[in-house]
């Protein structure tokens, strides 16, 4: 830090990435972005446009641009906002760099031992950032969670070592204005995060992305909202460790919970940064439910619902139509 100013490094350039160097630049931090060729090149021409789409306002920024993380430059924060498909081509790079604070940010339900041996446990953290968004033209579409954060969480960070770190990063969360929660067990908070992912995955494809007429088919909200509150009985009895929060949902009646879902899946902010970004990111679901499958087929109680809501939800509709 010089200056009072974070050197904060960003490997990609979607939502969740545009959205925290957003919050980083406005905040007067120095930001530095790295993705592929043609949306660098954007980067370099335009600089980053971020649009907020409730309000209309409009941030433009002229961010550092890299193909890639250098070995010699080293950061107050690393973030990798990447789907998961793409990390395992950048943990060579993570690996080489000597930054002490590397944080994950994208969804994952396995091991975890993958980055921790593969970089040292002691440099990384974890950030499930209650943000998402799509691209429009050359703006960035993006919305930090208000209505959102209750369906899945506010921002969350977490280490796997428990250091003082991921408090650390928690303030600086909380001093850009952005309400965050440390999590007790990452691990847990991160699989429990995927499942809900997941299964709002498979219920949108059932509706071909459209959550609209997913909130106003009662039928598929219910059988959403009942695969979600087995799954996560499912991870407990496993000894997975849920955030506090979720734990409340499996005590909650279901009509309760499907109703405040309901509510928010109508809401446009749900479009913006709930559907689209879920719908979109395909590959990364389907490794995500083969993940989560695998832990899940070894549970004990009823998982049923969550194990098979794609071809249920696709032959629930089959029977209406």
């Amino acid at each position: 830090m010089k200056d009072g100013r974070l050197s904060v490094f960003i490997y990609g350039a979607g939502a969740v990435a545009s959205c925290l160097a957003d919050i980083f630049c406005r905040a007067g931090h120095s930001v530095c972005m790295a993705s592929d060729k043609e949306r660098a090149r954007e980067l370099c021409e335009c600089g980053l446009i971020v649009k907020n789409p409730e309000s209309e306002a409009i941030h433009e920024w002229n961010v550092e641009v890299l193909l890639d993380l250098p070995e010699h430059l080293f950061f107050d924060l690393i973030f990798i906002a990447l789907p998961l498909n793409e990390l395992p081509k950048k943990l060579p790079f993570l690996a080489r760099n000597k930054s002490r604070n590397l944080v994950f940010c994208s969804n994952t339900a396995g091991n975890l031992d993958s980055f921790l041996s593969y970089i040292g446990k002691e440099r990384v953290l974890f950030c499930l950032p209650a943000c998402g968004g799509f691209k429009d033209g050359l703006e960035m579409n993006c919305l930090w969670g208000s209505g959102i954060e209750r369906v899945l969480q506010p921002t969350v960070v977490g280490s796997a070592i428990g250091s003082k770190r991921a408090s650390a990063l928690q303030s600086i969360f909380c001093g850009l204005g952005i309400p965050c929660e440390l999590s007790a067990d990452i691990d847990g908070t991160l699989k429990a995060h995927a499942l809900i992912i997941s299964a709002i995955s498979a219920a949108l494809n059932a509706f071909d992305g459209d959550i609209f007429s997913l909130s106003n088919d009662k039928d598929a909200m219910d059988l959403l909202v009942l695969s979600v509150r087995e799954g996560l009985s499912s991870l407990s009895s496993c000894g997975i460790q849920l955030p506090l929060h979720l734990k409340r949902w499996l005590h909650i009646p279901q009509s309760i919970i499907r109703h405040s879902w309901t509510t928010i899946f109508s809401l446009p902010a749900a479009e913006i940064a709930l559907a689209r970004p879920i719908y979109t990111r395909k590959t990364e679901n389907i490794i995500l439910r083969k993940q989560l499958s695998s832990i899940l087929k070894g549970a004990s109680g009823s998982c049923n619902s969550w194990l098979y809501l794609e071809p249920s939800l696709q032959h629930y509709l089959m029977g209406k139509s």
